[in-house]
């Protein structure tokens, strides 16, 4: 599972995202935590919690609000990972890859993009 989070505090739902994350992956469920974070400001709070739980994540510069390269990036990012459902977690309505722009995981049998 990818989960695409914007968000620089360990909040409630991120802290519960990563709560699951630990627990499920006990039962082979692997996640990817993409982190989209402001290019020249310092790690946020979330991404040092992800990494002191152990979990994976990959950080996606955002050089503005209309930084179309975000989109990409993810895209490339969710090519290379192929995950079976991705999940997003944001009020910032930003574009992410669907598979109406194209992108959805091979032989998944993809049907929805939920977020």
């Amino acid at each position: 599972m990818a989960a695409v989070v914007a968000t620089a505090t360990v909040s409630g739902p991120g802290r519960q995202l990563a709560a699951l994350a630990r627990e499920v992956s006990d039962l082979g469920v692997e996640f990817l935590f993409v982190l989209i974070h402001r290019r020249g400001r310092p790690p946020t709070d979330f991404a040092r919690h992800l990494a002191e739980c152990g979990l994976p994540y990959r950080i996606v510069e955002d050089r503005g609000p209309l930084d179309w390269r975000v989109v990409r990036q993810i895209g490339l990012l969710l090519e290379d990972w192929q995950p079976a459902v991705v999940q997003t977690h944001t009020y910032n309505q930003r574009p992410l890859p669907t598979p109406s722009a194209g992108w959805a995981p091979r032989g998944s049998g993809w049907d929805g993009f939920m977020g």
